[in-house]
């Protein structure tokens, strides 16, 4: 018999896991990726800039073209991997809440048998009143989660 703690650890677990493996191994902050991301745009046009200035003004400067060429490459493929995580941790982000779904629905099933069993207590007898079949719902549903 699963309680609700035993389903919160297995939907937290699967979380981890999940994210784990379709977004990254480390906390991403898609703050953090998008401000990452801008600057790396930024140094990629700074670069295309200079080699636009370098180009007009003189041939011998192809060396410093060429690695700058190189550098903008390099930036551009990190620019794609972090878009690359931004999007994955985007579609986790709109996914993940479905992980927790089980544990929300048991736990109102949980909250009805407590308010239950709290208006159904006869304070004067010390004695819990039973309630009707229809008022038992709650216990059905909670065995049938189970």
């Amino acid at each position: 018999m699963k309680t609700l703690s035993d389903l919160t650890k297995q939907a937290c677990d699967n979380f981890v896991s999940r994210y784990t493996s379709e977004v990254d191994s480390i906390s991403l902050k898609e703050s953090e990726l998008e401000e990452d991301i801008r600057s790396l745009s930024q140094q990629i046009t700074r670069y295309e800039n200079l080699n636009n200035n370098l180009k007009k003004h003189a041939s011998d400067n192809q060396q410093a073209i060429s690695s700058n060429q190189q550098i903008i490459r390099t930036l551009g493929q990190q620019k794609h991997e972090l878009e690359e995580k931004l999007r994955k941790l985007r579609e986790f982000n709109q996914k993940s809440p479905e992980i927790f779904k089980e544990v929300e629905e048991f736990q109102k099933i949980v909250q009805q048998g407590l308010t239950q069993a709290q208006n159904f207590w006869n304070f004067s007898t010390n004695q819990f009143n039973i309630p009707s079949g229809k008022e038992l719902d709650w216990a059905k549903a909670s065995h049938e989660n189970i």
